[in-house]
């Protein structure tokens, strides 16, 4: 094992011993002294998990039964069951209000949570597949993917207010500043749109039907997953070019970076597997067989939690980066 991993177990294993903070919604965006690791039950095929540490809210948005999870990040206890639309796929959370934002790819439309209720059911575009929350601007952003386009919502409007077209197939989401970065599956490229205009101001070629995003902004550096290759495409936002192209399991849906221990981690939907990516080099550090189906990875800001919807097994599976690279297959 690296020092830097063993490090990051030593982090571990005092941050278990110390009692659970609580989750009074006034802290900061981290869960240290928060939670632990195991095996959260939710719904029906979980395709998303989401983390808001500052509210001590950990969601979990269920497929097949059409309901978000509510759960305590500290406890893992279960405070609500929420209904949403037909196929929840994708939650993003403002940190600094609590709201989270679900898209439904199959109703065509957007699930608003505030203070564990829905507030609002916004109508969106066609299959919307990611939304972002930009706690800067107040808004969130939607990939309607097979409406080809990606559309802005600003608080308690029952409609988008503005309406980014001319994508292929936009799938994930990622963004730095005032650039929106949109995964376009259907041109196998990255489109970085200006959010004060929301014109295209760049594109970049990278593997087949690129979906997931992470930015690691220390690095300047954007990960994607490239879902019919089984790679992780590496691009400098710097020059908006691929550096790297890291091979990881197949069918990489989604991936999360954590930016102090220098790891990203893809849920690697089709393999079965968690790979555990060192950023530092770009190389595969680990491949973990530890949960069915995983659909969507979140890491904690503290990185001592990575986060895992098991879409196989209902559950969500919260993992130490020492177990994860402790049960490598490579």
């Amino acid at each position: 094992m690296s020092l830097k991993l063993l490090f990051a177990a030593a982090i571990v294993s005092a941050a278990l011993a110390s009692a659970c903070s609580g989750g009074d919604g006034n802290g900061g965006a981290t869960s240290a002294g928060c939670g632990s690791t195991g095996v959260i039950p939710v719904g029906a095929k979980p395709w998303a998990v989401a983390l808001d540490a500052a509210h001590s809210r950990l969601y979990a948005g269920n497929e097949f039964d059409n309901t978000v999870s509510v759960l305590n990040l500290c406890t893992h206890e279960t405070i609500t069951t929420l209904n949403s639309g037909t196929g929840p796929n994708s939650i993003s959370v403002d940190h600094r209000t609590g709201r989270a934002y679900v898209s439904n790819f199959n109703s065509n439309d957007v699930t608003v949570i505030q203070d564990d209720k829905v507030v609002q059911t916004v109508p969106v575009g066609a299959a919307p597949w990611a939304v972002l929350a930009d706690e800067t601007a107040g808004r969130a952003y939607v990939a309607n993917s097979s409406g080809g386009s990606v559309m802005v919502l600003a608080p308690d409007s029952a409609s988008p207010v503005a309406t980014a077209p001319g994508f292929q197939d936009p799938r994930g989401l990622a963004r730095s500043g005032r650039t929106l970065y949109v995964a376009d599956a259907g041109a196998n490229s990255v489109r970085a749109v200006d959010l004060d205009t929301l014109q295209l101001t760049g594109e970049v070629a990278v593997g087949e039907h690129p979906q997931g995003m992470a930015i690691d902004a220390a690095a300047n550096r954007l990960y994607v997953t490239n879902v019919e290759d089984a790679s992780v495409s590496v691009v400098d936002l710097s020059s908006l070019s691929v550096v790297a192209t890291i091979p990881v399991g197949l069918s990489p849906l989604q991936i999360a970076v954590d930016p102090q221990a220098h790891t990203a981690y893809t849920a690697d939907s089709f393999a079965d597997t968690v790979t555990v990516i060192d950023t530092q080099t770009d190389s595969v550090i680990a491949t973990s067989d530890a949960a069915k189906k995983p659909w969507d990875v979140e890491v904690s800001d503290d990185g001592l939690y990575i986060y895992v919807a098991s879409a196989g097994t209902g559950e969500i599976k919260v993992f130490s980066p020492e177990q994860l690279a402790g049960s490598s297959g490579g």
